[in-house]
Protein backbone atom coordinates (compact mmCIF):
# COMPACT_ATOMS: atom_id res chain seq x y z
CA UNK A 1 0.00 0.00 0.00
CA UNK A 2 3.00 2.65 1.01
CA UNK A 3 4.50 1.20 -2.41
CA UNK A 4 1.14 2.29 -4.43
CA UNK A 5 0.52 5.56 -2.40
CA UNK A 6 4.38 6.64 -3.09
CA UNK A 7 3.79 5.66 -7.09
CA UNK A 8 1.03 8.31 -7.56
CA UNK A 9 2.02 11.15 -5.70
CA UNK A 10 5.53 10.74 -7.55
CA UNK A 11 3.22 10.74 -10.52
CA UNK A 12 1.42 13.68 -9.46
CA UNK A 13 4.54 15.83 -8.68
CA UNK A 14 6.21 14.69 -12.16
CA UNK A 15 3.10 15.76 -14.08
CA UNK A 16 2.77 18.64 -12.03
CA UNK A 17 6.38 19.51 -12.49
CA UNK A 18 6.31 19.00 -16.16
CA UNK A 19 3.00 21.73 -16.54
CA UNK A 20 5.00 24.21 -14.48
CA UNK A 21 7.92 24.04 -16.88
CA UNK A 22 6.47 23.97 -19.81
CA UNK A 23 4.63 27.18 -18.36
CA UNK A 24 7.80 28.92 -16.83
CA UNK A 25 9.45 28.08 -20.94
CA UNK A 26 6.25 29.86 -22.41
CA UNK A 27 6.22 32.70 -20.16
CA UNK A 28 10.08 33.93 -20.12
CA UNK A 29 11.61 32.48 -22.83
CA UNK A 30 9.58 32.68 -25.88
CA UNK A 31 7.46 35.66 -25.06
CA UNK A 32 10.01 38.60 -24.39
CA UNK A 33 8.65 41.90 -24.10
CA UNK A 34 9.95 44.04 -27.03
CA UNK A 35 9.42 47.39 -24.92
CA UNK A 36 9.21 48.42 -21.27
CA UNK A 37 5.56 49.06 -19.63
CA UNK A 38 5.35 52.64 -17.90
CA UNK A 39 2.74 53.41 -15.84
CA UNK A 40 1.97 57.03 -15.06
CA UNK A 41 0.25 57.59 -11.49
CA UNK A 42 -0.73 60.97 -9.92
CA UNK A 43 -1.62 61.43 -6.76
CA UNK A 44 -3.04 65.00 -4.78
CA UNK A 45 -3.43 65.52 -0.98
CA UNK A 46 -3.89 62.11 1.31
CA UNK A 47 -4.24 59.08 -0.23
CA UNK A 48 -4.39 56.19 1.77
CA UNK A 49 -4.54 53.32 -1.17
CA UNK A 50 -1.08 54.82 -3.01
CA UNK A 51 0.78 51.70 -1.93
CA UNK A 52 -1.91 49.47 -3.05
CA UNK A 53 -2.22 50.98 -6.40
CA UNK A 54 1.70 51.16 -7.06
CA UNK A 55 2.39 47.61 -5.86
CA UNK A 56 -0.49 46.37 -7.85
CA UNK A 57 0.70 48.07 -10.91
CA UNK A 58 3.69 46.48 -10.62
CA UNK A 59 2.39 42.95 -10.37
CA UNK A 60 0.47 43.94 -13.16
CA UNK A 61 4.06 44.77 -14.89
CA UNK A 62 5.51 41.33 -14.02
CA UNK A 63 2.39 39.58 -15.18
CA UNK A 64 3.19 41.74 -19.09
CA UNK A 65 6.40 41.71 -19.18
CA UNK A 66 8.63 38.85 -17.20
CA UNK A 67 11.92 40.09 -17.95
CA UNK A 68 11.33 42.95 -15.04
CA UNK A 69 11.81 45.94 -17.11
CA UNK A 70 9.16 48.32 -16.05
CA UNK A 71 8.55 51.70 -15.42
CA UNK A 72 5.78 53.04 -12.70
CA UNK A 73 6.07 57.25 -11.94
CA UNK A 74 3.76 58.49 -9.50
CA UNK A 75 3.36 61.74 -9.91
CA UNK A 76 3.22 64.03 -7.10
CA UNK A 77 0.25 66.95 -7.48
CA UNK A 78 0.41 67.95 -4.35
CA UNK A 79 -0.11 65.21 -2.18
CA UNK A 80 1.12 65.72 1.55
CA UNK A 81 4.24 64.41 3.36
CA UNK A 82 2.68 61.16 4.70
CA UNK A 83 1.88 60.23 1.18
CA UNK A 84 5.34 61.63 -0.09
CA UNK A 85 6.99 59.39 2.54
CA UNK A 86 4.94 56.51 1.65
CA UNK A 87 6.00 56.85 -1.82
CA UNK A 88 9.42 57.69 -1.91
CA UNK A 89 9.70 54.12 0.25
CA UNK A 90 8.09 52.32 -2.69
CA UNK A 91 10.50 54.14 -4.64
CA UNK A 92 13.46 51.83 -2.72
CA UNK A 93 11.72 49.10 -2.12
CA UNK A 94 10.44 48.21 -5.76
CA UNK A 95 12.05 48.07 -8.64
CA UNK A 96 11.43 50.69 -11.75
CA UNK A 97 9.34 53.29 -9.24
CA UNK A 98 9.81 56.85 -9.82
CA UNK A 99 8.56 59.48 -7.67
CA UNK A 100 8.60 63.10 -9.49
CA UNK A 101 6.41 66.38 -9.58
CA UNK A 102 4.72 67.28 -12.51
CA UNK A 103 7.82 69.31 -14.12
CA UNK A 104 9.70 66.65 -14.06
CA UNK A 105 7.37 64.41 -15.83
CA UNK A 106 9.23 64.81 -19.20
CA UNK A 107 12.61 64.64 -18.24
CA UNK A 108 12.12 61.25 -16.83
CA UNK A 109 10.64 60.38 -20.34
CA UNK A 110 13.77 61.65 -22.34
CA UNK A 111 11.53 64.48 -23.81
CA UNK A 112 8.91 61.39 -25.55
CA UNK A 113 5.65 62.45 -23.42
CA UNK A 114 3.20 63.84 -25.62
CA UNK A 115 0.07 65.40 -23.62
Amino acid sequence: MPDILAGVLLSFFAIVGVAETVRWIKKFMLAPCAKSPAFVVTCAGHDEQIEYCVRSLADQANELCPCGRRLIVVVDDGMDEETRSICERLEHDIDGVTVCTRPELPLIFGGELQS
